[in-house]
């Protein structure tokens, strides 16, 4: 890698560092959703009958 040019390396911390944060937020980001009653979907209720 001593070899490799500047822009190149640093591309790399950038992709390294992204990826470990996203690994050590995980969990802090399912807490939240969980502290917050979760992720609910509503569906509008129906207003048509299909037969």
């Amino acid at each position: 890698m001593s070899g490799d040019p500047v822009w190149m390396k640093a591309l790399l911390a950038v992709y390294v560092t992204c990826g470990f944060g996203a690994f050590l937020l995980a969990p802090v980001a399912l807490a939240m959703a969980k502290g917050c009653g979760g992720v609910r979907i509503r569906t509008p209720p129906m207003t048509m009958r299909l037969s």
